[in-house]
């Protein structure tokens, strides 16, 4: 049976591209060609035969929109606690055809997430805690008004210290000189709260321009102290830490 020879033709040059049945799948390597082809049979003798090349007379291939390609980044590392109000990825990706991009999200974890349509900027809706979630998943798209790009990112969230919380649950309400008191703190920590909580005690006068006096060599584990006499019209400050 006949065969097709596909050729692209520029000027007076054919250049081969294959042969097949009568159909041919343009190429991207076919831009600014015109497409040409013959046809090819073996008679009853043997004889192959070929027509002369015919051209497709004033169709020239053109290039057809080309979809946006990202160039930013596959994953970033944001810090715990950080801000909504922050930026954390900015997505980019270019177009060969000149063409606008608006961006948006998608994947397992889009609902955390916000990101500007024309700039690109991530956010996350709320802060992240490394303690509830330590990893997030999005799918960025970008999108020229015809094709559209995804890209699959990974935000990896890494650890810093959370302040922990006090309060104090139980203080004396009358020091007298040598007697021992103690205090009772209730305290938090995000990161854990194990181990021996510590308190420092200090000797404050209300005088806003000198600062409180560590009493040193007054550390404690169970919240007590012995009180000593010349401490007669200071305050007497605790603070905690473990």
């Amino acid at each position: 049976s006949p065969a097709v020879n596909w050729y692209a033709k520029t000027g007076d040059n054919y250049t081969f591209r294959e042969t097949s049945g009568d159909t041919y799948t343009i190429a991207g390597t076919d831009v600014g060609s015109e497409i040409a082809f013959s046809i090819s049979f073996q008679d009853d003798k043997g004889y192959s035969e070929q027509s002369p090349n015919y051209f497709l007379e004033n169709i020239i291939v053109q290039q057809g929109n080309q979809s946006p390609v990202f160039t930013s980044g596959t994953s970033a590392n944001v810090k715990e606690n950080i801000s909504p109000e922050t930026t954390i990825y900015t997505a980019a990706a270019s177009d060969a055809d000149g063409d606008d991009i608006n961006y948006s999200i998608g994947g397992t974890d889009k609902d955390d997430f916000s990101i500007g349509s024309t700039s690109g900027a991530l956010k996350f809706n709320t802060s992240p805690n490394f303690e509830l979630k330590n990893k997030y998943e999005v799918e960025l798209v970008a999108f020229d008004g015809i094709a559209s790009t995804k890209q699959k990112i990974t935000i990896n969230i890494t650890d810093r210290n959370d302040p922990a919380t006090f309060s104090l649950l139980e203080s004396p309400r009358i020091l007298t000189a040598g007697s021992n008191i103690s205090v009772s703190f209730d305290y938090s920590d995000e990161d854990g709260s194990s181990g021996d909580l510590y308190h420092f005690w200090y000797l404050d006068d209300d005088d806003p321009s000198t600062s409180a006096t560590y009493l040193n060599g007054y550390l404690s584990t169970d919240g007590s102290i012995k009180l000593d006499k010349s401490w007669g019209g200071h305050n007497l400050l605790v603070s905690a830490s473990f």
